[in-house]
C-alpha cells in the first residue's frame, strides 16, 4: 500500500532530519522511493532515491545493504534494470560476505527476477535453499508472516 507508506513515512523521515543515531532516515528515502515509483510518480522516488544514495558512503555496512538493497527495488520497480542489478550485486556481495541471510534471500530473489536463463535459475536455487534453512530456525507464528512476504511467495511460485 505505498499511498500508507507514504503517508506513515513521510512524517518520520521528516523526524529524523536532526537526530538520526541509527542511521535510519536514508533507509526510510529508500522505502519512501519505492512507494513513489509504485504510484509512478518519476520525481518524488528520484529524489527520495538521490537522497538515500547520497548517504551510501557514511553509512554503516548493515544499513548500507539495507538501502543498497531498497535502492535497487526502487530501479526496479522504474523499469531501470541496470541500476537495479548494479545496486542488488553489491547488496548480495555484502550479504553474503558479511552472513546477511535475510539480505541475501532478498537480493538472490530480486537477482532472478532482474537476469534470465541459467543465471536467473541459480538464484532461485541458491535462495530456496537459503529460505529453507532461515525459515526453519523461525518460530511459527513468525515464520507464517515471513513467507507472505511478496518476495518470497513469488520465489515459492517461480521456483
Amino acid at each position: 500500500e505505498p499511498t500508507k507508506a507514504i503517508a506513515l513515512g513521510r512524517p518520520a523521515f521528516e523526524s529524523q532530519a536532526s537526530l538520526d543515531p541509527e542511521r535510519y532516515r536514508p533507509l526510510l528515502a529508500a522505502y519512501l522511493s519505492i512507494a513513489y515509483g509504485m504510484l509512478e510518480d518519476s520525481a518524488e522516488a528520484t529524489r527520495f532515491a538521490q537522497t538515500a544514495t547520497e548517504a551510501l558512503p557514511s553509512l554503516p555496512i548493515p544499513r548500507k545493504n539495507e538501502v543498497r538493497l531498497a535502492l535497487a527495488t526502487t530501479w526496479f520497480i522504474s523499469g531501470q534494470p541496470t541500476a537495479a542489478k548494479r545496486e542488488t550485486r553489491h547488496a548480495l556481495q555484502t550479504a553474503d560476505s558479511r552472513g546477511f541471510r535475510l539480505r541475501s534471500i532478498e537480493a538472490r530473489i530480486l537477482m532472478a527476477r532482474l537476469t534470465d536463463g541459467s543465471e536467473s535459475e541459480t538464484h532461485k536455487t541458491v535462495a530456496m535453499e537459503l529460505l529453507k534453512q532461515f525459515s526453519t530456525e523461525l518460530p511459527a507464528n513468525i515464520r507464517a508472516h515471513f513467507e507472505q512476504r511478496a518476495s518470497v511467495q513469488w520465489l515459492v511460485k517461480n521456483k
